[in-house]
């Protein structure tokens, strides 16, 4: 199992946010 970074659109800084 290899945990990979989860993006979703941020629409409060209009740029993809990884965690």
């Amino acid at each position: 199992w290899i945990a990979l970074p989860v993006c979703s659109f941020n629409v409060a800084i209009i740029a993809p946010t990884c965690i």
